[in-house]
């Protein structure tokens, strides 16, 4: 069964951090990730939101934040192949950028 790629993100020394700035996803593949878990660290809590900006589309259907478990969900993989750009941007309170993180998906068979 097809499962998530975990990418964790956290917020240290005035910048957003990840531990997968890229990742591939296997669409065609039965036991290949085609979702991805993003999990937020205690230090995303600096900021009131995080948003994810997609700069070329998105490989996914849907989002689902779950705040309790500090994490987004991107599933319903729409099985388009290509690379997809996105932005991870963290907001304070004020409503200003803090940080902002340009990682990116490639989404394959």
């Amino acid at each position: 069964m097809a499962g998530f790629e975990n990418v964790n993100l956290d917020y240290r020394h005035g910048k957003i951090t990840c531990n997968k700035k890229n990742v591939t996803l296997h669409y065609n593949t039965p036991t290949g990730n085609n979702k991805v878990r993003w999990k937020l660290g205690a230090g995303m809590r600096a900021g009131k939101k995080v948003v994810l900006y997609w700069e070329s589309g998105s490989p996914f259907g849907k989002f689902t934040e779950d705040l309790a478990k500090r994490e987004i969900l991107g599933t319903n993989n729409t099985r388009k192949r290509g690379s997809f750009k996105y932005a991870i941007a963290l907001y304070g309170k004020d409503g200003k950028e803090i940080s902002r993180l340009d990682p990116g998906i490639q989404n394959d068979p």
